[in-house]
């Protein structure tokens, strides 16, 4: 939905570890970024890549299995932007019980709920036949395993996809914009830990599919830039598509905002109590916005649960995305289309001071305030 809508459109923080290599074997996994996809035959010519390839990711990116002596003769090629292993991401999420009325979502569906609005769910999966979400589930894909569905085992993206878009029913709970199309994009496995590559392969799926916004309540811990330049590029695609890019900013105050929430492309979310007060749990440095994230009851698997984390004050700001999409006074310069620049350009408008006046370094723009919406 990157053209205007008119009339009524109704974390799990993953820590970063390696991948385990066996003892008797010195070849590990990397994605590789070529630095031109017209540069993909030459260089796997040069290099033999031809047995060491195990998947193309995107046109530009692959994933590859080499030898320490391979990785470092790729390094040096002209043609290479960069060769980083294939790292694992993990679980990091707390259980505590509240609601989501703070960020005010029942004020602005009178103008509309986001139905059409294509928001992505990268995570563990979305279980597929809740009673609470399955009607708004539009779309799928499982990118550890192609084959398989993307139901989820694990039960983290559920939860964040309720605080999304759950049903306005007489079940459970009801999400920020509960007619949103949802897409179940799983990239982390039933431990909540998934790998660099399948990450790239769900943001690239979201891009191909067109969606408008895209949660991601997960992170690479104290990972570095230059350990995931491959995922910056594909975030940077996805933003040059129109779409909304959200993320959590992570869940430890000794390190500063996770990737790929830090990034300057993607909105960073940092999660506040019910009291209003930041959660002691948030990293710090990147915040753009805060939302409720401490004691959050929303779908889980097959039933409810209540989790806390940066990862469920992420998807109240990509749900209130999906209702900004929705209006046509988002589209602030009147060309027809809403960019991801207009977006945080209100969600900034909308939004309350919780710290110093304007915005800061540890809360953003402060609590979004979805009755400010214009």
């Amino acid at each position: 939905m990157k053209r205007l809508l008119t009339g009524w459109i109704v974390t799990l923080l993953l820590v970063v570890s390696t991948m385990p290599v066996a003892a008797a074997s010195l070849t590990k996994d990397y994605v590789l970024l070529y630095r031109q996809s017209e540069a993909v035959v030459s260089v796997d010519a040069r290099h033999g890549l031809s047995q060491r390839k195990l998947e193309q990711l995107t046109p530009k990116i692959a994933l590859v299995r080499l030898t320490p002596g391979e990785k470092h003769k790729l390094e040096k090629d002209q043609e290479v932007v960069a060769v980083v292993e294939n790292i694992l991401a993990t679980i990091d999420a707390q259980v505590i019980p509240w609601n989501i009325t703070m960020v005010q979502a029942p004020t602005a569906w009178v103008s509309g709920t986001a139905d059409t609005v294509k928001v992505a769910v990268i995570d563990t999966g979305i279980y597929l036949t809740h009673p609470d979400l399955a009607a708004n589930i539009k779309g799928q894909y499982n990118a550890i395993n192609p084959r398989k569905t993307a139901n989820d085992d694990n039960g983290h993206g559920t939860h964040v996809a309720g605080i999304i878009a759950a049903l306005n029913n007489t079940l459970g709970v009801v999400g920020v914009a509960p007619d949103a199309d949802l897409y179940a994009i799983k990239v982390l496995d039933s431990r909540g830990s998934g790998t660099l590559a399948n990450l790239i392969k769900g943001i690239n799926y979201a891009i191909s599919i067109d969606v408008d916004v895209i949660n991601m309540s997960l992170g690479f811990g104290s990972a570095t830039e230059d350990q995931l330049i491959p995922l910056h590029e594909v975030i940077i695609d996805a933003v040059e598509a129109n779409i909304t890019v959200v993320a959590a900013a992570g869940n430890d105050p000794a390190i500063q905002t996770s990737l790929p929430a830090r990034y300057p492309e993607v909105l960073s979310v940092a999660a506040i109590a019910q009291n209003r007060t930041l959660a002691s749990f948030n990293s710090v440095g990147k915040i753009d916005f805060t939302a409720p994230g401490v004691s959050i009851y929303s779908t889980y698997k097959k039933s409810y649960a209540t989790l806390s984390g940066t990862s469920m004050a992420s998807p109240h700001v990509a749900g209130a995305v999906a209702l900004i999409l929705a209006r046509p006074t988002s589209d602030l310069d009147a060309d027809g289309t809403i960019t991801p620049l207009e977006v945080e350009a209100v969600l900034q408008a909308i939004s309350v001071d919780l710290a110093s006046s304007g915005f800061d370094s540890v809360s953003g723009w402060g609590l979004i305030d979805l009755s400010r919406l214009p």
